[in-house]
């Protein structure tokens, strides 16, 4: 997303308040979470306010749907780019659980024909999941453990008559995160919520060109604590403070000319 002209990676993305690398599959032909699973969508260019930082062009704050309606609910859905199924049940009083699944196949039916044809064209590969558990012990508190996962790979031929200019390109992505969202509502009115959270980032890239090949691997562990009160002060004023923590350990490897 390429919000005010800034770079992609200045503009965060949010879920549930956790930060997650990107909102769309390679090609933005698909979200990295099922429409089912979305309430809302917030695009908020540049001067987001203080509850969020460390994006100069802008953010995207996703909030996900609250799953505790009784019975069983699912979905099952295909298409020409993917095939996709969800799935949603209350296994007890106050405890729910909801599964979430999708996978591209549209390389595999270009391939199809013989001819390869993805590897000359580039064609995303990719494939998402998302897990939910849901308690609520009373009638003002609530736990969320939330994972979410994301995965693409896309490969492009670069053919050449010359053998030291033939070459090909593949570079892949993929994301976990899990967090733990805890609601209070307390008596006075006010909100309490806590997101512990908890993941990894991982990039690669393989390049050939001739008989060289150069590979460049980054892997990301990272975490964090969001947290915050806010109350209604009086009919004109709220007050709200808050946390914002974030740690990452990256590693870098690259081989090659």
């Amino acid at each position: 997303l390429v919000v005010w002209g800034a770079a992609p990676e200045d503009t965060r993305v949010y879920v549930d308040g956790v930060p997650v690398p990107r909102l769309y599959h390679d090609g933005g032909l698909r979200s990295v979470l099922p429409s089912d699973m979305v309430q809302s969508v917030e695009l908020v260019p540049g001067a987001a306010g203080a509850a969020w930082g460390r994006g100069l062009g802008g953010l995207v704050a996703a909030t996900t749907r609250t799953f505790d309606d009784p019975g069983v609910h699912g979905a099952l859905a295909a298409d020409l780019y993917d095939a996709s199924a969800n799935v949603r049940a209350q296994v007890a009083r106050g405890l729910n659980v909801a599964l979430a699944g999708r996978r591209s196949h549209l390389a595999e039916l270009l391939d199809a024909s013989g001819e390869r044809v993805s590897a000359l064209f580039p064609t995303p590969r990719y494939h998402d999941g998302q897990a939910r558990l849901t308690w609520s012990p009373g009638a003002r508190d609530r736990l969320e453990l939330t994972g979410l996962l994301s995965s693409d790979r896309t490969a492009r031929r670069n053919p050449a008559l010359d053998p030291a200019a033939d070459g090909d390109d593949e570079r892949s992505t993929a994301f976990e995160r899990v967090y733990l969202r805890y609601r209070h509502q307390a008596a006075d009115g006010a909100t309490v919520t806590v997101t512990p959270w908890f993941g990894r980032d991982g990039r690669a890239q393989r390049q050939r060109v001739g008989a060289v090949t150069t590979s460049l691997d980054s892997t990301a562990w990272v975490g964090g604590l969001r947290a915050s009160w806010r109350r209604a002060a009086s009919a004109w004023l709220t007050l709200e403070a808050g946390l914002d923590a974030e740690f990452s350990s990256t590693t870098l490897s690259r081989q090659g000319s």
